[in-house]
């Protein structure tokens, strides 16, 4: 232990304790420095190797400790005392709703973008115990998060909320099959939103808009001198990609040969990757980028800064082009849509892989087909 470092140890006491005392010892120590405390868990058992692991907060540690035993206790057939278990109940529904969280995102069951918004989930859920979460606390937080701005300024969709009171559902649920106690009822029904609430964006681009929008666009004035917007514009509407996807490609994810872009896990918005076949005209927008790279700078778009600054940045410029609420995602919504429609040797297993989705319900919210469109196709 460092110099400015000091612990505070004590035998952890439960229910079991009683029952058990002669052959376990489970103590807690707290450590401190400069910058952080943590509790270090030890559990010694006679016959079961000494088990030793840390947590930000006492009682994830002591939480920690009694279940850990008891699940050593079972495993070799021991009966538990019916008090024990009342106890680790009562406990689970004392434990802070925070700690639950911030133990279920370092679990391996939580998925990705649950883990992306934990942070804002935490900062807004306030000091409220896992036995708190009524219908009325729930009520409670869709009132005061929906007037909150998003990273990109707008105001929390019902769809993001919804989203994060999942991620409070799950990691009640997660704790609680943890803890091995019923798992109560989560409190949350579609009801408690307004109706109309999903409202799915349709907006899709027409070729007056598409024209005026990709002329503006050539015209940008660029300190450089290297104008990157018509073609990234144009490759997102041939690829079907995310923002963020086409920011951070790099050339070593092109494989010109195969005319293939294999999108790393790391870019992508549910963290695995992806394939994207490259036809014709995005070959050409390739060629085109290549003749721009730079010296050193792997990054094909090098000269755009971030997606949040690009999608700030093309707001405005859609804006002089004369669009009305038009936003860079729209261009995924129009790619999926052209693919569903003019693509026709692609089945719709074969769009859904290349666009990222992992349900026919998903596709059918991004391909929104005009009834023109569908009228053209009728013999």
């Amino acid at each position: 232990m460092g110099r400015n470092d000091f612990w505070t140890a004590y035998v952890y006491g439960s229910a079991l304790d009683n029952n058990h005392k002669e052959n376990r010892m489970a103590s807690i120590v707290e450590r401190k420095n400069k910058e952080t405390t943590s509790w270090q868990v030890t559990i010694r058992i006679k016959g079961s190797p000494k088990i030793v692991q840390s947590f930000p907060s006492k009682p994830e540690a002591e939480t920690f400790a009694r279940v850990t035993e008891r699940k050593i206790r079972t495993g070799r057939g021991a009966v538990l005392p019916e008090r024990a278990l009342a106890a680790t109940a009562l406990d689970f529904q004392n434990e802070e709703l925070r700690s639950v969280i911030r133990m279920f995102i370092r679990s391996e069951r939580c998925k990705p973008h649950y883990k992306k918004m934990a942070p804002k989930v935490l900062k807004a859920i306030g000091d409220v115990k896992v036995g708190d979460v009524r219908r009325s606390w729930i009520k409670a937080y869709l009132t005061s998060m929906k007037p909150r701005l998003s990273h990109m300024g707008r105001p929390l969709t019902w769809a993001t909320l919804k989203g994060h009171l999942g991620l409070v559902g799950l990691a009640i649920r997660w704790r609680a099959n943890e803890l091995d106690v019923a798992v109560p009822q989560f409190p949350f029904s579609s009801d408690l939103l307004p109706k109309g609430w999903q409202n799915n964006r349709e907006r899709r681009l027409s070729e007056t808009e598409e024209n005026a929008l990709m002329a503006t666009l050539a015209k940008a004035k660029i300190d450089d001198g290297q104008n990157q917007w018509p073609l990234l514009v144009g490759l997102a509407l041939e690829t079907g990609a995310r923002l963020q996807e086409l920011i951070l490609a790099t050339w070593s994810e092109v494989d010109l040969a195969e005319r293939l872009w294999t999108l790393p896990k790391e870019h992508t918005k549910c963290k695995y990757s992806r394939a994207i076949p490259l036809s014709a005209k995005a070959m050409s927008i390739v060629a085109q980028l290549m003749a721009q790279q730079m010296l050193g700078d792997q990054r094909i778009f090098h000269t755009m800064l971030n997606p949040k600054a690009v999608s700030q940045n093309f707001r405005l410029r859609v804006k002089h082009a004369g669009l009305v609420d038009y936003r860079f995602h729209d261009l995924r919504h129009e790619a999926i849509s052209r693919m569903v429609l003019r693509k026709r040797q692609l089945s719709v297993y074969e769009i859904m892989r290349i666009a990222g989705h992992g349900s026919l319900a998903m596709l059918n919210r991004y391909a929104n087909l005009r009834g023109s469109e569908l009228a053209s196709r009728m013999e």
